[in-house]
């Protein structure tokens, strides 16, 4: 589902709810082209583990190289995409309520 961020902007309460209660990701576009999705927060632990599996996975004998160590990182550049690494070490099981944006509040 895709959405100018204008109308996210106004509708954001419903765009959570769609998104929490299993409704697909929502593609937030701006000035015509794709910006952000808000996606569930189940949906984004299962992204981070994923990628952190494909980091994590053992060492092959024959080329010693994790699957996925080169490919992960050519592909997150070209599509632009942050490394987890870098997104304020952010991870669900990481983040408690009381503290996780706790800076963005005050």
């Amino acid at each position: 589902m895709g959405i100018t961020l204008t109308r996210f902007r106004r509708t954001l309460a419903a765009q959570v709810d769609h998104v929490r209660s299993g409704g697909a990701p929502v593609v937030i576009f701006r000035f015509g082209r794709p910006a952000a999705a808000l996606v569930s927060i189940e949906d984004l632990d299962r992204i981070w583990m994923a990628e952190e599996d494909m980091r994590s996975g053992p060492v092959m004998e024959a080329t010693g190289q994790r699957p996925g160590q080169q490919l992960w990182p050519a592909l997150r550049k070209r599509l632009g995409i942050a490394s987890p690494d870098t997104v304020r070490g952010l991870h669900m099981s990481k983040m408690r309520p009381d503290t996780a944006f706790k800076d963005e509040i005050e």
